[in-house]
């Protein structure tokens, strides 16, 4: 036996000896539930969720919360109408609502009684769920270090019963970012497109679509790209079997909007993306708004940078408003992933020292000293004596590894933000190229956003700092949050939804982990 199920049992045997007895039918208003019988029954499948739902009972006397007479109450309905529509969450109805929560109201004492500690349980799970989620994040992949904190349930169901209002009470459980709600409109967008049967697939060209081409299947391409907006209706009829410039645009829109090169020629990685089926987008949708609410007790801050790794971008939100947007480079899929994980931002490094990790150290420079006795001259590096011995390090300056600044997170993987040398990266498409810190397009911007609480600090200042003198560390007024997670799937501001390429496979993980 558990821990957990021997500590559930103790509470039942004590109040099932404190239980008051079962009333008389015509002492309707007073009646109480078999919360203790119940509650052993659900020990066997979720010892937690029973032992919550016994205390909250036990503190009610046994009585009904969300029943009243033999029929729903005014707040039973409520929370009824609340888990039939999970799925506007992203979440499956069937683990919360039942059709028999909407059945009629001529029950008697013991199956009303039996319906109200459903719904108790419903109410419970549902709750969990939309407060942190269904899923550990840990348990999609170890370089997921992002933790939802524990959530108060019993708190929550006291606090619903008490106002009144539990609709209230669970939709302030959802995640207050405006992201959150632009997906959840992207998810009821897409699950139309695919209850309508989707978009049919193309067939592989013999060689790629492109610009000027006439082809039998180019008007099945119009009409594919006309179902997500990415061509206007209008532009379908005229010369239906040419390729022409709105088709060639239509196909840049599509690309753009799933990380792909903007060629505006239809090659092999862009027909599969366009393959890829409606209900796949909805499961994706979904998956996201999960990794929403995993980020949502954590959001509470007005302003706070988050790193999209799987869009290989940076977003600076302010008052809620996405207020800076950048390119970024991340951690290599293959080798050197950039862990997911929170952590608030607390100095700014002008002109940094790049103090060499071993691991690139013995795998990268080392081999290039030996084909190259100038190297570490020409990339201004120096051997210098560390507490732990000898310590490779590059100076300041243009060509330095970390660019003119560095933002530091203090946290267990090392990882920061950086300005780099390398701007050609961020031409790329596809940007996880890096050991595992993340490179910022546009530092001087970042700086002025993340330095935004410290008047001295003038644009002026910022680019005399990233332009002359040494190494200069410089405290933010206050630490600034700073979330690298991994979102494949983001909506725009005016309804515009795109989709990234699972690079880490994270997407297919929690999928799996779901079923």
């Amino acid at each position: 036996m558990t821990p957990s199920l021997s500590r559930l049992l103790s509470l039942v045997l004590a109040s099932a000896l404190l239980a008051p007895p079962a009333l008389r039918a015509d002492e309707e208003d007073e009646r109480t539930v078999d919360a203790v019988a119940f509650a052993a029954a659900l020990a066997r499948e979720d010892p937690a969720a029973a032992e919550v739902l016994l205390r909250v009972y036990a503190a009610r006397d046994y009585r009904p919360v969300w029943t009243q007479g033999h029929g729903l109450s005014r707040q039973g309905k409520a929370l009824a109408r609340v888990l039939r529509d999970a799925g506007r969450e992203g979440l499956e109805a069937a683990r919360y609502w039942d059709p028999t929560f909407d059945a009629a109201s001529d029950r008697d004492e013991a199956v009303a009684g039996a319906l109200d500690l459903r719904l108790t349980h419903a109410f419970l799970r549902y709750a969990a769920d939309v407060a942190r989620g269904r899923l550990d994040p840990a348990a999609v992949n170890p370089y997921w270090a992002q933790r939802p904190p524990p959530v108060d349930v019993a708190a929550l169901l006291r606090q619903a019963a008490e106002s009144k209002d539990v609709e209230d009470t669970l939709r302030g459980l959802l995640p207050r970012n405006p992201q959150y709600a632009a997906l959840r409109g992207a998810l009821l967008r897409y699950r139309a497109i695919a209850e309508k049967g989707g978009w049919p697939a193309l067939a592989a060209p013999r060689r790629p679509w492109r610009q000027g081409q006439r082809a039998p299947d180019v008007p099945a391409l119009r009409a594919r790209l006309a179902v997500e907006g990415d061509l206007q209706t209008s532009a379908q009829g005229a010369k239906a079997s040419v390729f022409d410039e709105t088709v060639a645009a239509a196909v840049k829109r599509f690309q753009l909007r799933h990380g792909l090169e903007p060629s505006g020629a239809v090659d092999r990685q862009t027909l599969a993306a366009l393959n890829v089926p409606a209900a796949e987008r909805v499961r994706q949708i979904e998956l996201n708004l999960e990794r929403w609410r995993w980020l949502s007790s954590s959001l509470q801050e007005d302003r706070f940078v988050l790193v999209n790794i799987a869009g290989f971008e940076l977003h600076a939100f302010d008052g809620g408003r996405d207020a800076l947007r950048m390119r970024v480079v991340t951690g290599n899929a293959a080798r050197t992933p950039t862990p997911v994980f929170g952590r608030p931002m607390t100095h700014v490094v002008f002109r940094p020292y790049w103090n060499v990790p071993a691991s690139i150290a013995e795998d990268e420079i080392l081999p290039a000293v030996y084909r190259d006795r100038g190297y570490l001259r020409r990339r201004n590096m120096v051997l210098v004596k560390g507490d732990g011995g000898v310590q490779l390090r590059q100076r300041p300056g243009p060509g330095n590894a970390l660019g003119l600044v560095k933002f530091l997170m203090p946290n267990p993987f090392g990882v920061y933000l950086h300005d780099t040398p390398e701007d050609a990266l961020f031409a790329r498409a596809r940007r996880d190229k890096s050991h595992g810190c993340v490179r910022v397009e546009r530092p001087f911007e970042l700086a002025r956003f993340v330095l935004g609480g410290a008047p001295e600090w003038t644009p002026a200042r910022i680019r005399a700092a990233m332009a002359s003198g040494g190494e200069h560390h410089v405290a933010l007024p206050a630490p600034l949050p700073v979330f690298v997670t991994y979102l494949t799937a983001w909506a725009d501001e005016g309804g515009v939804t795109r989709f990234f390429p699972d690079v880490y496979e994270h997407d297919a993980a929690q999928h799996k982990l779901l079923q």
